[in-house]
């Protein structure tokens, strides 16, 4: 790695690869997006490269060619009601123990339903491969309906008859992960309890919509799902206890490389492989393999083999926001030179400059998903990783221990909940202090990102370095925070959340005003729906709710992790309430109304609440 004149020096074994891997890729999204006659167009020139030299990794651009081809299954919907349901139980199997609930789905032949246990007892459970059937109720659902999705059903489980499937890798990794939940929840109780599940075994009861938030807020998401990152604290844990009991580094001894592997391949299991612990899983792999023989493994290797496989096996995960920030995320730590020197600058100052070209690299693909930063993530990150490994570690092992040496799995469990605490406080912490996030005030079109990705690579290409990396970075980066070329249009609209109200307002001079934010189903539903309405800004003026009823508010704290909310004019009565204290926290100036009172925000708008004596919150609701 030379960064003062190339980003990394790369073999002719790399670029080759890294060929192939971008060929793979393409192709798969070509069929894809643009259907079989594309796909061939872009696979020929890499079957011609096969064909005028011997063959080689070019030749992966085939298989991917039909990987991608899409499956032609017509989900069936029943009409909503009762229904009757038989199928075999699909990975993965979640329970909730705290809501008495698990969920699943079921296929027989093409037909598949997600399905709701509602009343779920502690001692309830299914497993990949067992047969269920039994009456259910589909209510209407017309948003899943549109998106192609399976329809979702609600059952009971005394309704049910189960027939237990043959022993599977699957089924024994599901059962596992379920006992691990039991013992960590039992073992620690609470929220620290419930964040212990989802930190090692990436799923597990609702977390407090808080804590969630504190994550987004604080850019630090990537360390509560399980993802590659704690793949990587798993073998970094195994590699540092070979180390204090040899004494000699650990990937020179084969047998820790085969120990290493296996482990890896069990937890990315257990965890339910899901994509992006696949791709570090091969990417583990590749580099034990190759330092096996004897070979340097470069970050090309590391990058390409997980991609190609992604694009044969998964193409429906290609440039999805996981592959894309996690390939960039890697990027970064590999430009950062953090892994040379010793001592502070090695342990202290490396882990820093590692997480600063990491969110870097990521910042212009987190603006697009997000519409969002958080630059706290360049300390938080380094600062609590090392905790996250430690709860990681300790949680595996109380929860591998708890049936063969109980007193062990019980001594954890005190360590465990202090630091799973001291962990919530600090992302807690994390998330009061300023720029926590910075949003974005536009989404860009794509002229304006062409642009600037031009005079990007035009950097780029000049320097050839680092700081040509990071001028590409900056310059996709910047469109985000400025204003749009064209301010939108006056208009209101009446926005479709299902049983709740919300109306965007544009006025004149482009002012944007929100006329409450709620669904009494699904409160995120009215989020999503008034953050995409509001594209191409990714900020409100003024949010105005008529009053308190679950509603009309409900989708108030799920839009903060949106969008941007600048003033708001509340009914005095939610003065205390927990969506006055969350529009505080994000620095929105809050105005309290009174029955009797007006405001007027803005010129074109005025806000009065009715004075009536003894009428009821809807009789008092602002105008």
């Amino acid at each position: 790695m030379e960064s003062s004149h190339r980003i990394l020096a790369l073999t002719g074994a790399d670029r080759t690869l890294l060929h192939c891997a971008a060929w793979t890729v393409a192709v798969a999204l070509a069929h894809r997006e643009g259907g079989l006659i594309w796909g061939c167009v872009v696979c020929v020139p890499a079957l011609i490269l096969c064909l005028a030299h011997r063959p080689g990794p070019w030749v992966w651009a085939l298989p991917a060619l039909f990987a991608a081809a899409p499956a032609d299954n017509a989900v069936l919907w029943p009409e909503p009601g009762p229904v009757l349901v038989e199928g075999q139980v699909l990975a993965p199997v979640r329970v909730d123990p705290l809501r008495a609930s698990c969920s699943f789905r079921l296929q027989r032949q093409t037909q598949v339903f997600a399905c709701v246990v509602v009343d779920a007892p502690p001692d309830f459970q299914v497993l990949p491969g067992d047969t269920v059937r039994g009456p259910a109720r589909l209510p209407r659902q017309v948003e899943r309906r549109r998106a192609g999705m399976p329809p979702r059903v609600r059952m009971t489980h005394d309704a049910l008859a189960i027939d237990p499937g043959s022993p599977s890798l699957v089924r024994q990794t599901t059962a596992a992960r379920l006992a691990a939940q039991r013992t960590l929840l039992a073992l620690v109780p609470g929220e620290a309890g419930i964040l212990l599940t989802h930190l090692a075994l990436g799923q597990g009861p609702a977390l407090p919509e808080d804590v969630v938030g504190a994550h987004r807020a604080t850019g630090l998401s990537h360390l509560l799902a399980v993802s590659g990152a704690h793949l990587t604290m798993v073998g970094w844990l195994l590699g540092m206890g070979y180390v204090l009991l040899r004494r000699r580094s650990p990937l020179g001894s084969k047998w820790f490389r085969r120990g290493c592997a296996i482990v890896l391949l069990f937890y990315g299991a257990l965890t339910g492989m899901e994509p992006p612990v696949f791709r570090a899983v091969v990417a583990s792999l590749v580099l034990l393999v190759g330092t096996s023989q004897g070979r340097r493994v470069s970050v090309a290797a590391v990058l390409a083999v997980p991609a190609i496989l992604t694009a044969i096996l998964s193409p429906a995960d290609l440039f999805g926001a996981s592959f894309n920030l996690s390939y960039a995320a890697v990027f970064g730590l590999a430009i950062s030179g953090a892994t040379s020197g010793t001592g502070w600058s090695r342990w202290v100052r490396g882990p820093i400059v590692a997480s600063l070209w990491a969110t870097l690299c990521t910042t212009p693909l987190t603006l697009i998903y997000f519409g969002r930063v958080a630059p706290w993530t360049i300390l938080a990150t380094p600062v609590l990783s090392p905790l996250v490994a430690i709860l990681l570690g300790l949680s595996l092992v109380a929860a591998g221990t708890a049936s063969s040496i109980p007193l062990l799995s019980d001594a954890l469990a005190w360590p465990l909940t202090w630091l799973a605490h001291s962990y919530i406080g600090a992302v807690r912490l994390a998330a009061d202090l300023p720029l926590t996030p910075v949003f974005a005030q536009s989404l860009p079109s794509p002229a304006v990102l062409w642009v600037a990705a031009v005079l990007g690579l035009l950097a780029l290409v000049c320097l050839g370095n680092r700081r040509g990396v990071a001028a590409l970075c900056l310059c996709l980066s910047v469109p985000h925070f400025l204003p749009p070329l064209r301010p939108p249009d006056p208009s209101l609209h009446l926005l479709a959340v299902g049983h709740g109200q919300a109306a965007l307002l544009t006025t004149a001079d482009g002012s944007r005003v929100l006329v409450d934010c709620g669904s009494l189903a699904n409160p995120r539903r009215a989020a999503r729906t008034v953050a995409e309405a509001n594209l191409p800004l990714r900020s409100l003026d003024w949010l105005v709710l008529t009053h308190g009823d679950s509603d009309h508010t409900g989708g108030v704290e799920p839009l903060l992790d949106l969008v941007r909310i600048h003033n708001a004019i509340l009914p005095i009565e939610l003065h205390l309430s927990d969506t006055a204290r969350a529009l505080g926290s994000q620095g929105c100036e809050i105005q309290f109304l009174r029955p009797g009172q007006s405001r007027r925000p803005h010129p074109d708008v005025r806000v009065s609440r009715p004075a009536v004596d003894g009428a009821t919150r809807n009789d008092q609701s602002a105008w």
